[in-house]
């Protein structure tokens, strides 16, 4: 392999010894060949630096093919950022520790970019959730992403704005210019980074893809024990990074009228959801501010009655806001495993629907 390898791909992990062997061997074992693989250790206590050494040294011939980078438990974004820092390739792909490349997704990506390029210089595929019965289909059929063609192009920022799932990182092939352009991940973001990612990404390029589903990404069952216990120890601070991320987003997009439309609905959700998780815990005053946030951004019936119901009848509000809350509650979790980015040691978000 010479100095300047056409891809880089990058790796982060934490506490994945078992299974980043596994993760790196389906890179290995691409159609594609002239690659670097940097894998970047988020601070894990599992003898994750022995499994990697371990694996090197079976395997002599990889040479300076696969570069390990060990960094305190500073959170998956920083984690993505040393990984971009150490890249030498044209091209940038990414791939968490737990999931898998199917052996002929990048020469796919590749030619695909072909075809749309120059206009187009980033590519995503489908992909299809492993080890777990409740999750069957790909990512894209749960997502509602229906793509006729087997390959195609999104032009324009509100084709992911109206449906910001089924796009992931595990899943996307980018120029390095681009990449420059997009910006590092933001390390304010400790939930949610490659949302934010994707979104700045289709605002700085067309991003043509792939419909075959060409990554494995791991939804084993154990996930739903660490995300109930996430969504009881974090759900408030997690929907305030939501409206953060959303905040961000109307900043960034000022030129794109439709695209600011669509998240203006997508934070007054937010903020619904806030009133919702407040009512609950009964912090009414709080509740009844939230709410009549989400009214001034967009004023909606279920809003107003919200707002009307934690000023004049709070208990009432609180009540009627619980029992939806418990009857959709195994429809939220399923519905976050899908499309949230949760790894062991990388907290999640729970979304909750709005009013």
């Amino acid at each position: 392999m010479n100095n300047s390898p056409q891809l880089s791909v990058i790796i982060p992990t934490y506490n994945r010894a078992a299974l980043l062997g596994m993760t790196i061997e389906s890179v290995l074992k691409q159609t594609f060949s002239d690659y670097e693989i940097i894998v970047v250790d988020d601070g894990s206590t599992d003898c994750t630096e022995d499994a990697i050494s371990q694996f090197l040294k079976e395997r002599p011939t990889l040479g300076k093919r696969v570069r390990y980078f060990f960094q305190r438990n500073q959170g998956k974004s920083v984690a993505l950022n040393r990984g971009l820092s150490e890249a030498k390739g044209e091209w940038i792909a990414f791939l968490d520790s737990d999931d898998l490349w199917l052996p002929n997704k990048i020469e796919e990506q590749f030619r695909a970019l072909q075809t749309y390029g120059p206009e187009s210089q980033a590519c995503f595929t489908n992909a299809r959730y492993i080890n777990n019965p409740d999750f069957q289909g790909t990512v894209f059929e749960h997502a509602g992403r229906r793509y006729p063609a087997a390959t195609g192009v999104l032009k324009e920022p509100i084709e992911f704005i109206a449906n910001p799932f089924g796009i992931f990182m595990q899943t996307i092939l980018l120029h390095s210019k681009t990449m420059a352009k997009v910006g590092e991940f933001d390390p304010a973001f400790w939930t949610g980074q490659d949302e934010d990612f994707v979104f700045r990404l289709s605002l700085h390029a067309e991003l043509c893809y792939v419909n075959m589903p060409l990554v494995l990404i791991d939804r084993t069952p154990r996930r739903q024990e660490r995300l109930t216990e996430v969504r009881l120890s974090r759900e408030y601070e997690s929907l305030k990074l939501k409206q953060q991320m959303l905040e961000k987003w109307l900043r960034l997009s000022e030129e794109f009228t439709d695209v600011q439309t669509a998240i203006r609905g997508h934070l007054r959700g937010a903020h619904s959801e806030q009133s919702n998780w407040l009512l609950i815990n009964k912090r009414y005053g709080e509740a009844r501010r939230a709410a009549a946030m989400a009214a001034r951004i967009q004023c909606k019936p279920g809003i107003l009655a919200k707002w009307c119901l934690a000023a004049m009848a709070p208990a009432l509000a609180r009540r009627l806001v619980t029992r939806r809350s418990l009857h959709g509650n195994t429809q939220e979790l399923h519905a976050a495993l899908l499309h949230s980015d949760a790894k062991e040691g990388i907290p999640i978000s729970v979304p909750k629907g709005p009013a």
